[in-house]
């Protein structure tokens, strides 16, 4: 029995590096190896000689959880049918996933799993990074994965998508990938790795060529420095002024739009995004309770151009997160999501005084939640899936890190 237990671990440990691969290339691996893990997880809870019945402690935010997707699904059931109600229920599968993702680091933790983990998430990083960069250079697709990158910028540089097929997603999962490997370097005694990931971080970030994401990893490395490195906060503006210099001198694309980021002016992208917003905003006074359907609210948008006389043609979810979850399931579902997303942020937060896994994941959070201003990054699956990682590492550090701490006191 024992045997047979330490091979479910070991399998358990390899496709928990399998995810991280996946987290940087491939929805589709994503998706088998995160569901792989949550059966072997249950299997190995069942089996274990100890076993008794799962405990509440297993289920973690279970309440507010299991109310969002209830409410969420009534919404659905009390709205039009536009789109399958399974199809839209089924995204609510990630709160198995991020309990079974728990359940998955408890039992492989280790301290040799851990530097294991830590570097080989950094050289993933460092290879999306690299080959984003290349993308962003010559907008060649060497492993022909997709027909095309994110598009020509006009200037001789092209929008990376990395190994993904679309540029936002590149954006916001390199851009929290970099915040959690990088801080999490920290824990290894070759400070070098840290330095190394940093670079290479900044660098994938900055290619994205998404206004949002710079946003994002600007205002989140301001917070840090504020909180942890107040001395560094000058170097910090230096350094970004000299990256962002580099990047304007490369692509004028970039310069038009830092420029017009800093006069406020809106491009045609700003402008669509401004007209859904409108919509979105409309459809959320109308709808405050239950909304219209989670993921069938671009149906309702050329009905609410119409009710507030603009001429756009343009639909799609709302470009922000916390308008898709209003608009789609009502004011209580954005409730309730915040609350979640607030719990793994003041944990990971309060993490920050005993493990730089604190920082790593704090920081990723409140990326994503930044960029969740000009993107509906939740509801997309590969940026969901890495953001249901960090909260499931979150929740196994939050019982785990204060243990060890009270232990070496």
């Amino acid at each position: 029995m024992q045997g047979f237990h330490h091979k479910m671990k070991m399998l358990l440990t390899v496709l928990t590096f399998l995810f991280v691969l996946a987290l940087h290339s491939s929805i589709a691996l994503m998706e088998i190896f995160a569901w792989s893990i949550c059966l072997l997880t249950v299997c190995l809870k069942l089996g274990h000689p100890n076993f008794k019945k799962f405990s509440p402690s297993d289920f973690p935010l279970w309440i507010p959880l299991i109310s969002l997707a209830i409410w969420a699904g009534f919404s659905l059931l009390v709205n039009p049918n536009l789109k399958p109600f399974m199809f839209q229920f089924g995204f609510f599968k990630w709160i198995l996933l991020l309990w079974s993702f728990t359940w998955c680091l408890n039992s492989v933790w280790s301290e040799n799993f851990e530097t294991r983990l830590i570097k080989v998430w950094i050289i993933l990083m460092i290879t999306t990074s690299s080959y984003g960069f290349l993308q962003f250079l010559t907008g060649v697709d060497l492993i022909g994965l997709h027909s095309k990158t994110g598009g020509s910028m006009g200037d001789g540089t092209w929008r990376p998508t990395g190994f993904f097929s679309m540029s936002l997603t590149y954006a916001y999962c390199i851009g929290a990938s970099a915040f959690i490997c990088t801080f999490a370097a920290l824990k290894l005694k070759n400070k070098t790795w840290f330095y190394v990931s940093a670079i290479f971080g900044v660098l994938g970030v900055l290619v994205a060529a998404s206004r949002g994401a710079w946003i994002g990893i600007l205002l989140t490395l301001f917070l840090y420095f504020l909180f942890a490195q107040r001395r560094l906060i000058i170097p910090f503006f230096i350094l970004s002024g000299i990256s962002f210099g580099a990047l304007v001198m490369k692509s004028e694309s970039a310069y038009r739009r830092i420029s017009e980021l800093l006069h406020g002016q809106l491009d045609e992208s700003s402008q669509i995004r401004y007209h859904l917003w409108q919509a979105y905003t409309k459809m959320i006074a109308e709808h405050p309770f239950l909304g219209v359907g989670l993921f069938q609210t671009e149906q309702f948008l050329p009905e609410y151009y119409k009710k507030i006389n603009i001429q756009e043609s343009f639909v799609s979810h709302a470009h922000n997160i916390y308008l898709q979850w209003a608009a789609g399931a009502g004011l209580p579902a954005l409730i309730l999501f915040l609350f979640i997303a607030g719990y793994f942020l003041i944990k990971s937060f309060q993490l920050t005084k005993t493990s730089p896994w604190g920082w790593a994941l704090f920081l990723a959070q409140v990326y994503l939640l930044i960029g969740g201003l000009t993107e509906a990054n939740f509801i997309d699956a590969e940026v969901n899936h890495i953001w249901i990682f960090s909260w499931a590492l979150t929740q196994f550090f939050s019982v785990t890190q204060p243990l060890a701490h009270a232990k070496s006191a």
